[in-house]
């Protein structure tokens, strides 16, 4: 590999970075889970292999195929390419599936409970709207330990593709 990419908030020292995309966030509010910050000033960047990585608030890897489609994101694009949509879609239909395998372990009755509580999540993961979602899901009666298990998968997405969830 003769690049790696990261994506950076707030960059504090762009090191042996170059600069591939940058965009803003603003009026959004921190992640539910982790608390991390998604407003800021966001970049795009390309190191080489032994190149020493950006410094910034928040600075995560992404592989080649994220980079290349981080650049079709809204905040580095201004709007979203159909190629970047398909792979938000990929990704909810991945969070849904968890949805499902979790509650395959459930009785009947307890399992159409939680299908009732996530209806609204569910429907937006369908449609392959991951902020929906994810506002409907914090949004749900569901119990801590639920959405501590769940936001993750859904703030991982937020870390590599920000985004404003106002």
């Amino acid at each position: 590999m003769s690049k790696r990419y990261f994506v950076v908030r707030n960059v504090s020292a762009v090191k042996d970075g170059v600069l591939v995309a940058a965009g803003s966030i603003t009026g959004s509010p921190n992640l539910e889970t982790s608390g991390a910050i998604t407003n800021g000033n966001w970049g795009l960047y390309k190191v080489p292999a032994e190149g020493v990585v950006p410094t910034g608030a928040a600075v995560t890897e992404l592989t080649v195929e994220e980079a290349q489609l981080s650049t079709q994101s809204e905040v580095f694009n201004g709007e979203p390419t159909v190629s970047f949509i398909q792979h938000e879609q990929e990704c909810a239909q991945f969070i849904r599936a968890k949805f499902m395998a979790a509650q395959s372990t459930l009785s009947i009755v307890e399992a159409d409970a939680l299908f009732t509580l996530l209806e609204p999540t569910s429907h937006a993961l369908s449609s392959g709207s991951l902020n929906l979602a994810y506002t409907r899901f914090n949004a749900s009666a569901v119990d801590p330990f639920t959405k501590d298990l769940f936001n993750p998968l859904f703030e991982d997405f937020f870390q590599k593709f920000p985004r404003s969830l106002a």
